[in-house]
């Protein structure tokens, strides 16, 4: 149920045949790309721009995975507003946040140990989609990192904690016998 829908349009050139529906489509996904920074619930027409896209620096993603692999939610998320910062500064076309929304996502996936077979990729990506500002996307993919790393690193506390909580039950189970190594 929704309280409130705005759809966005984007449109190009009209195509004059079969042939030319490849380059009318590219043109109003490139338009509808706009709604990130123009806003949504609007039609958007393709401007004629290529849009460039942003390229994440190889290092910068090595470390951001780095830290994601280490489980540093803070780090990694740190990082990732680096780049948002930096997108920003070469005022890019709407289209690149959200290929670089879809860049962080994969990125932060891979990392992990269960990598793109995890169950929340499609509904991240899905969700990088759906947001209707470049704070908005960056806001979500921070919070859902760090949220996944904290779950993660609650899950390996309880695994550490296992062996303990065993050995105390046990002698807890068996305090009044005579509890010998072996046991």
């Amino acid at each position: 149920e929704y309280e409130e829908l705005a759809a966005s349009l984007g449109y190009g050139s009209a195509a004059p045949d079969i042939a030319g529906l490849p380059e009318a489509l590219r043109q109003a996904s490139q338009a509808v790309g706009e709604r990130i920074l123009q806003g949504t619930g609007r039609a958007l027409k393709y401007d004629g721009g290529e849009g460039v896209d942003y390229a994440w620096p190889a290092d910068k993603q090595r470390l951001f995975r780095g830290a994601v692999e280490a489980g540093q939610a803070e780090e990694a998320v740190a990082l990732l507003a680096e780049e948002f910062a930096a997108m920003e500064a070469q005022e890019l076309a709407g289209i690149a946040y959200y290929h670089f929304g879809e860049q962080a996502a994969t990125c932060f996936f891979a990392a992990l140990p269960d990598g793109q077979e995890h169950e929340n990729v499609t509904r991240w990506l899905d969700s990088v989609h759906s947001c209707s500002t470049p704070e908005a996307m960056q806001a979500y993919l921070a919070g859902q990192m760090t949220t996944e790393l904290h779950r993660r690193q609650e899950q390996r506390r309880e695994i550490d904690r296992r062996p303990i909580q065993d050995a105390l039950r046990y002698i807890n189970k068996n305090y009044r016998q005579k509890i010998v190594l072996e046991d």
